[in-house]
């Protein structure tokens, strides 16, 4: 191409010096395309310097999601360590509860086994010593039982009349307690309820032994009858 733009030239080789060259229309189509092929050039060039430039952007965001990556692994690891090591201390924690709650079942049994035999053993020496003083009222008085009547001057009377009489109102409670009949009637037809209540009337009413017994009387009634 160059050599086309020397040898444009106007007129003979026996021109006078300083006489103008023309370029010729080839040499004008040269330089023509010289100017778009460093165009093109310098677009191509360009756009690779983009490519390069988004290549090492994508480069450095993968560089970068492989970081964060790497980091997201060793925090979920961290995680599931942490996780694993909850779960150990909870299934310790929660075999340490089964083993205090079989220690204060077995603690509780115990003390309830404990309480019922103290009550039983309190209960049967109550009834021992009941029947004792009862058998010994029994005997003091000539009765056979605490339901068996014996005759007093013609008079036919029970244990419980005797101890109603008598204003004891605690050997009328064990009477009871040990199976008397407490609406059983002597041979003049009274409880002992009214034979109490006639030994008060003797007294002029102001007698709280017979009063007691009367209460004694009144509660069993109460409760008999479904009552406070």
């Amino acid at each position: 191409m160059l050599s086309i733009l020397s040898g444009c030239r106007c007129g003979g080789a026996d021109e006078e010096e300083g006489e103008v060259l023309v370029p010729s229309a080839n040499a004008k189509e040269a330089v023509g395309l010289l100017r778009r092929v460093a165009a093109q050039e310098h677009r191509f060039r360009e756009e690779g310097r983009k490519k390069q430039r988004e290549l090492q952007r994508r480069a450095d965001e993968a560089k970068a999601l492989k970081r964060a990556e790497e980091e997201a692994r060793r925090h979920s690891q961290d995680m599931l360590q942490k996780v694993r090591e909850m779960q150990k201390a909870f299934r310790e924690e929660q075999a340490r509860f089964e083993q205090l709650r079989r220690e204060r079942e077995l603690l509780e049994r115990t003390a309830e086994a404990k309480e019922e035999e103290g009550r039983k053993l309190l209960e049967e020496r109550e009834r021992w010593l009941r029947k004792t003083a009862v058998m010994a009222f029994l005997k003091e008085h000539g009765f056979s039982g605490v339901s068996c009547s014996k005759k007093v001057m013609m008079k036919t009377t029970f244990p419980l009349h005797v101890a109603a009489e008598a204003g004891n109102a605690k050997m009328v409670d064990m009477l009871i307690k040990e199976g008397a009949d407490p609406d059983q009637r002597n041979s003049t037809g009274k409880t002992a309820a009214q034979v109490a209540q006639a030994a008060q009337a003797r007294k002029g009413g102001l007698d709280d032994a017979h009063e007691d017994v009367l209460n004694v009387l009144a509660g069993l009634g109460r409760a008999r009858l479904g009552g406070a």
